[in-house]
């Protein structure tokens, strides 16, 4: 991983592992045959995905796996609770899956709010970039092109119709002096963050030059620029915290 003007870290070895831990790759199975090992894998990974969406500055990729799994979990959980035993122990299992069902509803409205809010904040910068909009949903897809045009409308119609011809763009300040869009704001990537390592990473340069580095081991806690480590993040070798 090459390191850009900005700060961006390089990776000069790896381990020879042959993929970092991360419980979202293992094959799917239908929830209703799932064990409750594997349930409680999926809300964890799901938690780790929520946090990893709030902290980092940008849009991540889209989950997509991992939240079908999780709505098959939600509604697995729905039927239990509707079929448990009227009996002091059915209904002491009512209790803890009822805990559990709220925990799941929880999360997942957790993980698409958050996701929603900085689609909304970058709507711009997201559908400009055909790699962005790639890393989400369809479903999202859809809402950033409904929120671009619902809030650039009620912009123009309250603000803008009123400003002299050459400030009435809702991406540029001045439509001709302007050469980039420059009034959505854009992810700051070099934020600093607080991650945690799942696997060793070997030797990671921490500048351009390659003259300071870094091993980083599992178990390993550093503040970094986001910038420096989203190829990490992505390959799941780091968890933001």
């Amino acid at each position: 991983m090459e390191e850009d003007a900005g700060g961006a870290m390089r990776r000069l070895s790896l381990s020879p592992l042959t993929a970092p831990r991360n419980n979202s790759q293992l094959p799917f199975t239908p929830v209703a045959a799932s064990t409750e090992r594997e349930r409680s894998s999926d809300l964890l990974d799901l938690r780790n995905a929520y946090v990893n969406e709030k902290v980092a500055p940008e849009l991540l990729d889209y989950q997509g796996d991992l939240v079908t799994r999780v709505e098959e979990l939600i509604k697995h959980q729905e039927t239990l609770l509707a079929d448990a035993e009227q009996t002091p122990v059915g209904e002491l299992v009512r209790l803890m899956r009822a805990q559990s069902l709220t925990r799941a509803r929880y999360l997942l409205r957790a993980y698409l709010r958050t996701r929603l809010l900085k689609l909304e904040r970058f709507c711009v910068s997201v559908l400009n970039d055909p790699a962005k909009l790639d890393q989400l949903s369809p479903a999202e897809n859809q809402y950033a092109q409904d929120y671009f045009y619902e809030e650039g409308r009620g912009v123009k119609e309250a603000v803008l119709q009123h400003m002299p011809e050459n400030f009435q763009s809702v991406l540029k300040q001045h439509s001709k002096l302007s050469l980039e869009k420059d009034i959505m704001p854009a992810p700051n990537l070099d934020a600093y963050v607080f991650v945690r390592v799942l696997a060793d990473c070997g030797q990671v340069a921490m500048d351009a030059a390659g003259d300071e580095t870094v091993e980083l081991s599992e178990g390993d806690l550093l503040v970094t620029r986001y910038r420096g480590i989203r190829d990490l993040l992505r390959d799941k070798w780091l968890q933001l915290v």
